[in-house]
């Protein structure tokens, strides 16, 4: 990713100055333009500043986003007291345990110090802080209530990695009971089936007909365990290259699951609608705001009809009215997203359809593991059944001939 040295209008007289990160000129132009900016000059810089080593630029893939959400929740405690930025950036970059986001704070705390404003300084790391962070801090900055645009972020990113988390624990157990089915799996294939196989090849005796099954299925994995492997490896990486070149399907795929895409939809609704009520909250204009938030969502396909809604914006319609047209959100957000606009209270409903869609993608997280677990435990108990029958039936058979 490049950088960009600018200069852009804020409001009619104040002018302001930094560097973003952007792919090229026009992505940097419209990055402002999202800020509430206008351009006055944009320029490619052909180094980092204050000659960023590549390390430090690779930081940025190390720092969590449990570790921004506190960074900005202190940040905020402390520039209320009244002390000076640049001196809050020294003390959080001290005592912060993660060196990669202090690096980057110390970064900032220089750039600052030559005069760079706090948030154009923030922009040089957009996988970091991202331009809706930016845009927050830019609000705070003009309003002069710098320290509740920080809360109100640090708020926004907790609650965003608390839904994820629960997302994460809820996969855990799941996770661990197919693991420990498939390692048992094998070792039933390639240890306890081969001595068995053996066994009966001894006594000379007709095996029923699941048993050839799984003796040969059991020699074929140990002849040609290695072609298996690479099989697989090549297998992910070619259904990975395909699902990176086919994104937007994928994504559209997955939202038509009937449960996995409910709950996909369900927190991309609550993330959105948190984001755009926090933006509007910090006075900045719809279309600008729904440019900012955008980012927020993962999934291409309901990022493509958000966009849609962006274009209804430039003409002069309402937001309800592009969602609308939209396969993806229901007739009642629409509705309640209608009556905001009409009443003036649109980042008011939108922050009470964020509250209602969190509180609903957690329960739904919940019941979706309680059917999971049991799921996944009757599917490697009906597997591991099959292939302790298929090992008793020749032993009872033998029995019945000695008897």
């Amino acid at each position: 990713m490049k950088k960009f040295k600018y200069r852009a209008k804020k409001g009619p007289n104040e002018v302001v100055q930094g560097v973003l990160a952007a792919e090229s000129q026009d992505a940097a132009v419209d990055k402002l333009s999202g800020m509430g900016l206008l351009p006055v000059e944009v320029n490619e810089e052909t180094v980092f500043l204050d000659e960023i080593s590549w390390g430090l630029a690779m930081d940025t893939k190390r720092v969590r986003s449990r570790d921004v959400a506190t960074f900005y929740r202190q940040l905020a405690r402390l520039v209320k007291s009244g002390v000076p930025i640049v001196s809050v950036l020294t003390i959080l970059a001290e005592q912060s345990s993660n060196q990669a986001l202090r690096n980057i704070l110390e970064n900032v705390r220089n750039q600052v110090r030559e005069g760079h404003p706090f948030s154009s300084s923030l922009a040089v790391y957009p996988h970091v802080f991202s331009a809706f962070d930016i845009a927050m801090i830019q609000a705070g900055e003009s309003t002069g209530h710098l320290e509740i645009s920080l809360v109100r972020i640090g708020d926004y990113r907790e609650a965003a990695e608390e839904l994820s988390s629960k997302l994460r624990t809820a996969l855990v157990y799941p996770a661990f009971i197919l693991s420990v089915g498939i390692v048992t799996v094998c070792f039933m294939l390639g240890y306890v089936i081969p001595k068995f196989s053996k066994f009966f090849t001894d006594l000379g005796q007709d095996l029923p007909g699941i048993t050839r099954f799984l003796i040969h299925l059991s020699q074929g994995i140990q002849a040609g365990w290695i072609w298996i492997l690479l099989g697989s490896a090549v297998t992910v990486f070619l259904i990975k290259k395909y699902l990176q070149s086919h994104r937007e399907k994928w994504h559209e795929f997955l939202l038509q699951c009937p449960k996995a895409g409910k709950i996909i939809l369900m927190s991309e609704i609550a993330r959105f609608s948190r984001a755009l009520e926090l933006l509007l909250h910090s006075h900045i204009t719809l279309l600008n705001a729904l440019k900012i938030a955008l980012p927020v969502l993962g999934n291409e396909s309901l990022k493509k009809e958000l966009k849609a809604c962006g274009k209804v914006l430039e003409q002069g319609g309402y937001l309800s009215e592009g969602l609308r047209k939209s396969r993806w959100f229901p007739p009642f957000v629409v509705h309640w997203i209608r009556v905001g606009e009409e009443s003036g209270r649109l980042d008011e409903i939108l922050g009470e359809i964020a509250n209602w869609y969190e509180q609903e993608t957690a329960r739904f997280i919940k019941l979706a593991t309680q059917l999971i677990e049991p799921s996944l435990i009757l599917l490697i108990g009906l597997i591991l059944g099959f292939i302790v029958i298929a090992v008793l039936m020749p032993v009872f058979s033998m029995n019945a001939v000695i008897s």
